[in-house]
């Protein structure tokens, strides 16, 4: 818009030296530094060795001068355009940064306006999560207390539930672990599989025992999963077996 147009005015036309550190302190007084600071060095460098050139040479680096200040001009429109739409978002969301915002737009720094806006929007969801566990926190006492149950003693109902159920969890893994050990293999290998096993898990045991309960449980669920969808095809298995074995009644035949 208005900025993309006055930036892209600025190398409109292929001129000198001095007029090319115009346009370059044009793009200082913006904030093209921090935009593209490679991109701003090399055309700078360009307009010095143009400065110090004569003749066609001095040509040739005019016509590269002036291309590569309009690329940078090109590009730094429309980066600007797109930052000052996530300025006026962002300054509305969240107007208590809207100065700091600012702040990064004047000095063309667009990329840690970017940065600034990704941690704002971070920390409203956070806020935002924080929020809902409190309020179903608050809700949970009142829906107790509407059913009559003491909120004391269902806390402390829920945790006899919670250690009974770890401890049960805990001596289920030992039984498990014991009959594991108690069906190995003897005088097995370093690579045996079962004893690879047995290694694995004890190493679990010694770095996460609740993970080791979690593991345990998915492999006896797996287990059980799986048994039953054998016998569930066994079944189904015997009870076509015996359709096709059922003796046929003899066909009469038509008497004339």
């Amino acid at each position: 818009m208005p900025e993309t147009q006055a930036l892209s005015g600025l190398a409109a036309e292929p001129g000198l030296a001095g007029e090319a550190g115009e346009r370059i302190d044009a793009l200082l007084a913006r904030g093209a530094q921090h935009f593209d600071p490679a991109g701003l060095q090399y055309v700078r460098a360009l307009a010095k060795r143009a400065a110090a050139s004569h003749g066609g040479q001095r040509a040739v680096v005019d016509r590269r001068l002036a291309a590569a200040l309009e690329a940078l001009c090109a590009r730094f429109g429309q980066a600007a355009e797109a930052a000052r739409e996530l300025l006026a978002d962002g300054s509305a969301r969240f107007p208590k940064a809207a100065g700091q915002l600012a702040e990064h737009y004047q000095r063309g720094d667009f990329s840690a306006l970017e940065r600034l806006l990704a941690r704002l929007h971070a920390r409203a969801r956070s806020r935002a999560l924080t929020e809902l566990l409190e309020h179903i926190g608050r809700q949970t006492p009142s829906a107790k207390a509407d059913h009559g149950a003491p909120g004391d003693a269902s806390v402390q109902e829920l945790r006899s539930m919670r250690y009974f159920r770890r401890t049960w969890s805990r001596l289920n893994v030992d039984r498990q672990l014991s009959r594991a050990h108690t069906q190995a293999p003897e005088n097995a290998g370093p690579l045996n599989s079962h004893h690879l096993v047995l290694q694995t898990l004890a190493q679990m045991r010694e770095i996460s025992p609740e993970y080791l309960g979690h593991f345990i449980c998915w492999a006896d669920t797996l287990l059980w999963l799986e048994q039953a969808d054998l016998g569930r095809s066994a079944a189904h298995k015997g009870a076509a077996r015996g359709e096709r074995e059922q003796p046929r009644k003899p066909s009469r035949r038509k008497t004339r």
